[in-house]
């Protein structure tokens, strides 16, 4: 990746032609051709960020998007398991009604069953 990166460069070095290029020292070249390595690679670690905020941006959507619909299906789920409770659809007599003389006393008063 690194060799690529130079040979692109160094490519684009010597694409300029020689009239418009002025000469300078080997190590002044050297120096021109490493800020210009620096400067590429800020340019595709810059571009890289961009695009890994955008899929945490994509991400963090899909999240709520699927807390939103965890919390809904659980809040449903609750509200029929309970609608279906045998209880609410029961109307027979409870027991302690017909069988307890304590049930008789509260709601009977007057009858004499001891």
């Amino acid at each position: 990746m690194v060799n690529a990166a130079v040979s692109s460069i160094d490519d684009a070095l010597n694409e300029v032609p020689a009239a418009v290029r002025k000469k300078y020292p080997f190590e002044l070249e050297k120096a021109i051709h490493n800020v210009k390595f620096i400067q590429h690679h800020l340019q595709r670690q810059d571009e890289y960020n961009t695009e890994d905020q955008d899929w945490g941006f994509v991400a963090m959507v899909l999240d709520r998007l699927f807390l939103w619909i965890f919390t809904v299906a659980s809040i449903m789920g609750t509200i029929l398991i309970l609608c279906e409770a045998p209880a609410l659809y029961d109307d027979t007599k409870p027991i302690d009604r017909d069988l307890s003389f304590i049930a008789r006393k509260q709601f009977f008063p007057s009858s004499d069953y001891d």
